[in-house]
């Protein structure tokens, strides 16, 4: 048990809202001339109906704002994400092997060319800390305590989806 005096690994990691008001920019994303690439691993967003619409919710803002988008999963979580049509030509269904959104996902990334990249990866998956090697990597985490330790090292900017969905989860009707 701790007193609450000592440091956390995650004090060296700036928390904001999703929401600001620079241009309908989401500030996960680095204003600047760089390419954008949104990773969205569909297989770690799963939760229940209500927050998962409000995770795709944000899955979305970010995507608007992105150059190269991709959402990944395995069949139920890509059926059970409801990724709006205008995003649908972006999303693979995978098989059901051990990480293979993941690995369909940075496929993707691997193919991105050019400049200056920047990424963001909706995932705990330590298999995108590599991504920080070819530019910015910010992290929107279904649940941060989750995250692989690696991703958190690698993460130039970190937020927790449970965060910025609060104001997104629209009540049940009775």
């Amino acid at each position: 048990m701790g007193l609450g005096c000592a440091r956390s690994e995650w004090d060296d990691f700036e928390w904001f809202a999703l929401h600001a008001d620079d241009d309908n920019a989401p500030p996960i994303w680095i204003d600047d001339d760089s390419t954008r690439v949104l990773l969205c691993d569909l297989d770690n967003l799963r939760a229940d109906p209500r927050r998962l619409a409000a995770r795709i919710r944000v899955a979305v803002e970010l995507a608007q704002a992105a150059d190269v988008v991709l959402f990944a999963g395995q069949a139920e979580s890509v059926r059970r994400s409801g990724v709006p049509a205008e995003f649908r030509d972006e999303v693979i269904t995978v098989g059901s092997g051990r990480d293979a959104a993941d690995h369909a996902l940075l496929t993707v990334a691997e193919r991105v060319r050019g400049g200056p990249l920047q990424f963001v990866v909706m995932s705990n998956d330590g298999i995108f800390a590599r991504l920080a090697l070819r530019g910015p990597l910010g992290v929107v985490s279904p649940t941060v305590g989750r995250a692989s330790i690696r991703l958190v090292k690698a993460a130039h900017t970190l937020v927790d989806v449970g965060e910025l969905t609060r104001d997104k989860i629209v009540p049940a009707v009775a």
